[in-house]
């Protein structure tokens, strides 16, 4: 049942996403109204739009497989229009015969708790309907993942035919431009179109780091977690190094010709691309540095936090163990003497406990940080700070229960 609903549940999340996909390639990539300029930042963008539906071949596919497999739930709740093959689940005594676990039978009538049943020798049986399995495939199921890939094929097609509507429309522009248009423009748009690309590759560096800094880490694993996540802002890191020479380059082209025709009549808007594309990497920059050093920070965190849970588990076992008081008054000196190594022990441990405390204000500090330059929050840091609290009060609460033993 919970591969039933989970199933239909990704395939409706991918049929929506295919559905705002197939949306905005009707809504954004036509020619109309649109210059030399527009045409070409559209037709990097429909590229974008293609590789993207690429990467939903292998979720199609993989949800087309799934559904050969889902049980048609439907069948337990309504009565099928044909004779269906039910399996038996379990044995079962009935006053017709017995069921026998694994055997096919043909379900004639699941009306109610129990269902009537014919065995391959044509005896009906009566048993809890409880005790089958209606065997896959469910055609609703079928049906929806066959609808997908149809979905997803039409979008390519879309998306293939936009691009080369695009193309021809762009190259009638270019042969426009070329039988007497002003070169001046033409070049100036052209390096428009260089930044607009570096831009754009910027701002999807942008959202991966946003992706990996703004949600919380996972609970069960939160020291993993924090630790995939630097790395992956390390690489993306790695990735914005390299874009940073094509940005230079284009930035140096741009103001080169500003300068020599600062009249053009689209110089004050390749200037504002100028501008637009060196804020965005400076912005990129701060941002890959707060975030390295927050989830760096937070990795440390989480860490110590780990470690010092394991020691105070270690020192509450001892204890545990030690519950019952000795009868003998030699046992019982012993027992003190262990209780007393154990608290002499224990405070040699309390830098686990304030290491703890220390990584949390470098933690708070990092948030602070992204707060203040970014007005980016962290999700942690509330769950964090509890953490420590909490560790905080198991290290006192051993010493108390040291010292009243």
């Amino acid at each position: 049942m919970d591969e039933y609903h989970k199933f239909h549940k990704e395939a409706r999340d991918t049929q929506d996403l295919l559905k705002r996909m197939d949306k905005e390639v009707d809504q954004k990539y036509k020619p109309e109204f649109k210059d030399m300029y527009q045409m070409e930042s559209l037709i990097r963008d429909l590229d974008d739009q293609a590789k993207a539906m690429d990467h939903f071949d292998e979720r199609v596919k993989a949800l087309e497989k799934r559904s050969l497999q889902v049980l048609p739930l439907q069948f337990r709740r309504n009565t099928p229009q044909k004779l269906l093959p039910v399996e038996a689940l379990c044995e079962f005594d009935t006053d017709e015969g017995q069921i026998l676990r694994g055997e096919r039978y043909t379900l004639l009538s699941n009306k109610g708790p129990k269902w009537e049943v014919k065995d391959a020798a044509g005896r009906k049986l009566t048993a809890p309907g409880a005790c089958f399995m209606v065997p896959p495939t469910d055609p609703e199921s079928v049906a929806l993942s066959n609808s997908l890939a149809s979905q997803q094929k039409g979008i390519k097609m879309k998306v293939s035919g936009s691009k080369t509507t695009l193309v021809k429309r762009l190259e009638e522009l270019k042969k426009d431009g070329s039988a007497g248009s002003d070169k001046e423009e033409q070049q100036c748009r052209q390096l428009m179109a260089g930044l607009d690309k570096v831009t754009s590759d910027l701002d999807k560096q942008e959202k991966a780091i946003y992706s990996r800094v703004r949600p919380p880490l996972e609970q069960t694993r939160p020291l993993q977690d924090s630790a995939d996540r630097l790395q992956d802002v390390k690489d993306i890191a790695a990735v914005v190094r390299k874009i940073e020479p094509e940005k230079s380059s284009k930035v140096r082209e741009a103001e080169k010709f500003l300068t020599s025709n600062p009249k053009c009549a689209s110089a004050p808007q390749l200037n504002g691309k100028v501008n637009e594309a060196n804020n965005k990497y400076d912005k990129i920059n701060l941002l890959l540095k707060c975030s390295e050093d927050k989830l760096q920070n937070s990795n440390r965190l989480e860490n110590s936090l780990q470690n010092g849970k394991s020691l105070l588990s270690s020192y509450e076992n001892k204890l545990v163990r030690e519950e019952v008081a000795p009868a003998d008054i030699s046992s019982l000196e012993k027992t003190q003497r262990q209780l007393a190594d154990i608290a002499s022990e224990l405070k040699t441990k309390r830098s686990a406990v304030t290491e703890t405390e220390a990584n949390l204000r470098a933690a708070k500090g990092s948030c602070d940080t992204m707060a203040t330059k970014l007005q980016e929050h962290c999700p942690d840091i509330e769950r964090q700070e509890g953490e420590v609290r909490k560790l905080n009060k198991r290290y006192d609460n051993l010493n108390r229960q040291i010292d009243s033993r």
